[in-house]
């Protein structure tokens, strides 16, 4: 098939792959149909299947587009740590920096739990390209300096990552009442948020710092 005619090809590729990210999420492939990504992304299904072949294609697609992105903010966070002075404050950077990015590819997010609930394990790439060298490298890199096991720091990181993912996935409305800021902005919500996973994140790797303020009372 001959490529469509007048065609941005990088912002037709990104817009089905959002349509995508979101119908999957929601609904899960089994339940989503190709005529109604096709609808929300605003293409035929002619042009959808020129991008991205079959649905199991594209499903994969939309993981790989994550797992890329995941593995940008991995790169980041690790030689920011291995830089660190002040750890306390490393730790705080890195866990803001991953919520706020866990936030807004909330969809992208979703979808890669989703395939915890419907097979009880994480995609097979996510899982070695992105989640296993993190809580790897991490680990090696934070043990020595938080004087205890390679082991013991693994888990506590793999718990934080857990704690980021379930907080992220979370509506305002939920997390608003779980950090007892009920009618309050929404950035301000999520502020409450970050603020009580610094301080889960610091208790769980040993830098006992006091709990933020109201958030958490």
């Amino acid at each position: 098939m001959s490529r469509p005619i007048h065609a941005d090809a990088s912002a037709t590729r990104r817009r089905i792959l959002q349509a995508s990210s979101d119908l999957f999420s929601r609904r899960g492939q089994g339940s989503t149909t190709m005529r109604q990504i096709a609808s929300q992304a605003g293409v035929s299904l002619a042009m959808l299947s020129h991008y991205f072949g079959s649905k199991t294609d594209l499903y994969q697609s939309c993981i790989d587009a994550m797992v890329e992105e995941l593995q940008e903010l991995r790169l980041t966070l690790v030689p920011a740590f291995a830089e660190a002075r002040d750890l306390p404050r490393a730790i705080e950077i890195a866990v803001r920096q991953s919520y706020a990015f866990a936030r807004s590819h909330r969809s992208a997010v979703q979808l890669l739990m989703r395939t915890v609930l419907d097979t009880g394990e994480l995609d097979p790439t996510h899982r070695e390209q992105v989640l296993i060298p993190f809580l790897d490298q991490g680990a090696a890199l934070l043990g020595p300096l938080l004087r205890q096991s390679v082991d013991v720091t693994r888990l506590a990181l793999l718990s934080i990552n857990y704690l980021i993912i379930r907080f992220a996935l979370n509506s305002t409305e939920e997390a608003a009442h779980i950090t007892r800021t009920v009618g309050a902005d929404p950035k301000d919500v999520d502020a409450a948020v970050a603020d009580y996973l610094v301080a889960a994140a610091r208790a769980l790797l040993g830098q006992n710092a006091p709990p933020p303020g109201d958030a958490c009372d």
